[in-house]
């Protein structure tokens, strides 16, 4: 949501509508904690367990190295920085690897190539992003999103004739500390709605609490 929207006329035309669902006619406000520190590292934990999956390699192929972080990086390092490290590793030998080994024995047997992937890896694990720029939210946050969804948001499109059929389970919401699911887009998603019609309906529809992208409302 990039504009600022004012929630209070549209209220009133829908307080009939969905009062059976909607407590008050405001946004969600801001009133539970963030993540904690065992919450942050263990979501970067799984980013990390995610860029190594992602190299699909030969079962015991190659042992997953342990990279200590050397700095966070913000969104607007990431090309140059992690493009620029994988660079390092092509241009001056993939030797600096700490797969190398394994990775040469690996190719000279036809089991592939997979030194840039290997590359990456690496320069992701040496230079991870930093987690709030990832949207990492804590199980407290998610919980309020998701009833900020179910309880205001999926009545709201009701009023409007759309229905909403394909709804994680709250639990399946939380697992994995992001926000990969929202009312609105399930349906641009399906191709119920034009982008004209999307756009009038993150309006009306107050679609994700005011706390969530704050700068939206400066």
């Amino acid at each position: 949501m990039k504009t600022p929207v004012s929630f209070a006329p549209r209220c009133a035309a829908l307080a009939i509508a969905v009062a059976a669902a909607v407590t008050g006619c405001t946004t969600t406000p801001r009133e539970v904690p963030g993540p904690t520190a065992d919450e942050l590292k263990a979501f970067g934990q799984f980013v990390l367990d995610n860029k190594w999956r992602s190299i699909e390699l030969p079962a015991g192929a190659i042992r997953r190295p342990a990279i200590a972080p050397e700095r966070y990086i913000d969104q607007l390092e990431y090309t140059e920085v992690i493009y620029g490290c994988v660079n390092d590793y092509g241009v001056h030998d993939y030797r600096q690897l700490t797969t190398f080994a394994q990775a040469r024995r690996l190719k000279k047997s036809g089991g592939g190539d997979y030194f840039n992937e290997l590359a990456f890896y690496e320069c992701s694990a040496r230079f991870p992003v930093e987690l709030d720029a990832l949207g990492f939210r804590s199980n407290a946050e998610l919980t309020q999103i998701y009833e900020h969804f179910q309880r205001w948001v999926v009545p709201c499109l009701a009023t409007y004739g759309y229905t909403v059929t394909n709804a994680p389970s709250r639990e399946d919401f939380l697992e994995d500390g992001v926000v990969f699911w929202s009312p609105l887009e399930d349906l641009f998603r399906e191709g119920k709605i034009s982008d004209l019609r999307y756009a009038e309906l993150r309006e009306d529809c107050d679609v994700y609490p005011a706390w969530l992208f704050p700068s939206a409302y400066y």
